[in-house]
């Protein structure tokens, strides 16, 4: 499974305020004042003590670290500990053990927040399940507005499938849009296929799929360009809305220990984080545009890693594939229950080449989707001959995914110095699939242990809202590799387990790595921004197998309580 192939462009009539997104100024940290906030330089230390502290470097313990305006001092000993004072403040660790704050590097964070309050499908397990929960939700639904959400997971359901006149029964007033879980593929209605003049028997669709009943017309399927007219008609997002979902959504991720994200954002969004930046409680953002923008981009000199500590521009978003879910991720060989599906090429390695090239020369770094084995090497082949552009600027080539990689592959994507971006807690979604869709090809599904090996960074994701963006989760699928997060199946390719280390870094050091902040993120050290958690148990002496009874206690983001103990009394 795995992310959005086309996103609405929720905001096409707001004008984005560019100035906004800052240039790089580089200070030493004790001199970063905020021109709202110049008295926090001013303000005391904070002490953190009796913890269990790990700065992931080393795997020696800490008991205490010290924090002044957003920054670690320094960390040390229970012998070394420092004395409190009148300036200097302290909260009481418990003992409870104490990592870097997760950084979540794939996720989509303007439809996951939107996406978190509507109409949800991934638990039902049945087209049964999926119908009684609509049936549920078609009551609060205003007449003639469109239905959205989804999360259904059709390849897990044996009572059926998906068709239009399901939810033209539940739903005869309202056209209905609802994604797959991996968000390759669109179940709607009678009325929205009219809508977008889809409903004909002849429409073909370049790198998409309509399903078609025996009558030639649509069956309410959709699959990967095939959606984008029906999602052009999805009226736009009411920006109030969408910034308060963002805000709740990221009150969400501090509960579960994230502080920082990779977001994949439609450039016309953009000026609704700008405007969350200014809040209180708001996540460091690393935003990637589709590339479609790329020429608007250029024109108004915007730049990767351009920006501050809580907004940057990461670089371009591209599509090379689909995904596993819905058959269309490119591969070399065809999908083992179709001879003759290979996949679907988005772009061809011509394509992918120029408009990288253009990228790259234009200091934009390149994120590229890509799932089958195919569209991978693809991608390594023109990164290797993007290297020295890419260095020239600094910039940190990506491939996103990475879900499945000839064994050969490996070595040639270290050799290019792309980060993988990954999502471990696909694998609980995907065993199955990857079994019955790519046979015994799954032996180089998820290969992270090999990718490790091979000196390539991982930087781990969820996908969200593709999939649940509880770190915790991903490091347990990474480490156990589960059908379904459900300790008595089977270890699934037991030889590409990361340990609890390497996991846990991906989640952390990864991701300030995967944009260029490895200097200043991801660690616990003196120097190094004052994002932390603390969880309940010590994962790396806990079985493995216990990881999800682990629960985090405690957020810190930028030397702040902003969930768990004393977070009510900062803001």
């Amino acid at each position: 499974m795995v992310c959005l192939f086309f996103i609405p462009l929720l905001f096409l009539t707001t004008k984005i305020d560019l100035s906004a997104l800052y240039k790089p100024v580089f200070f030493p940290h004790c001199l970063l004042i905020h021109r709202k906030n110049w008295y926090f330089y001013f303000m005391q230390e904070r002490l953190f003590y009796n913890g269990n502290i790990y700065n992931l470097q080393t795997k020696k313990v800490f008991d205490w670290l010290l924090i002044k305006n957003g920054f670690i001092v320094a960390l040390g000993l229970k012998d070394q500990r420092p004395s409190l004072s009148s300036n200097r403040s302290g909260i009481d660790l418990q003992g409870f053990t104490v990592i870097p704050a997760f950084t979540d590097a794939h996720i989509h964070l303007t439809m996951a927040a939107l996406e978190h309050r509507r109409v949800q499908l991934k638990e039902c397990l049945s087209l049964e399940q999926a119908l009684q929960r609509l049936h549920e939700y078609a009551p609060t639904v205003k007449e003639d507005a469109w239905v959205q959400g989804g999360g259904f997971n059709k390849n897990n359901w044996q009572d059926g499938v998906p068709h239009r006149t399901h939810l033209d029964q539940i739903f005869p007033q309202n056209p209905v849009a609802l994604f797959s879980v991996d968000m390759h593929s669109l179940w709607v209605n009678t009325k929205a296929l009219k809508i977008s003049g889809l409903f004909n028997k002849k429409q073909t669709i370049h790198s998409g799929r309509i399903e078609r009943d025996e009558d030639g017309l649509p069956n309410g399927l959709l699959y990967e360009d095939a959606m984008k007219p029906i999602l052009e008609k999805i009226p736009p997002t009411n920006a109030k809305e969408a910034e308060e979902a963002i805000q709740d959504y990221s009150s969400y991720l501090f509960k579960l220990g994230v502080t920082a994200v990779h977001t994949m954002e439609a450039y016309d969004d953009f000026h609704l984080l700008q405007r969350l930046k200014k809040q209180d409680r708001r996540l460091r953002t690393t935003v990637y545009f589709y590339h479609q923008h790329l020429k608007e981009i250029i024109k108004d000199k915007q730049y990767s890693y351009a920006g501050d500590e809580w907004l940057r521009l990461g670089g371009i978003k591209l599509f090379l594939d689909g995904s596993l879910g819905s058959r269309t991720a490119h591969l070399f060989g065809a999908y083992e229950d179709n001879p003759q599906n290979y996949g679907v090429e988005v772009l061809t390695i011509q394509e992918l080449d120029e408009i990288l090239q253009e990228a790259a020369e234009n200091r934009l770094a390149p994120a590229v989707h890509a799932i089958g084995d195919r569209a991978v090497h693809k991608v390594i082949k023109v990164f290797s001959t993007l290297k020295d552009t890419l260095t020239g600027h600094n910039l940190v080539p990506r491939i996103e995914h990475v879900q499945l990689i000839r064994h050969e592959d490996i070595p040639l994507l270290a050799q290019t110095g792309a980060v993988a971006s990954v999502q471990p807690v696909h694998i609980a979604d995907d065993v199955k699939m990857a079994q019955k869709y790519w046979g015994s090809r799954s032996a180089n599904a998820y290969a992270f242990k090999a990718l490790v090996k091979a000196g390539v960074t991982l930087a781990s994701g969820s996908d969200a809202p593709v999939a649940d963006p509880d770190p915790l989760k991903g490091i347990f699928s990474a480490v156990q590799r589960r059908y379904a997060f459900d300790t008595t199946e089977p270890v699934w390719q037991p030889q590409s387990r990361l340990n609890i280390w390497q996991a846990i870094r991906s989640y952390t050091e990864g991701g300030a790595r995967a944009t260029g902040e490895g200097h200043r993120r991801g660690r616990l050290e003196a120097g190094y921004q004052a994002d932390f958690i603390a969880l309940s148990t010590d994962p790396f002496k806990i079985n493995s197998e216990n990881l999800l009874e682990t629960e985090v206690i405690m957020t810190v983001q930028d030397g702040k309580i902003v969930y768990g103990m004393e977070s009510k009394h900062l803001y």
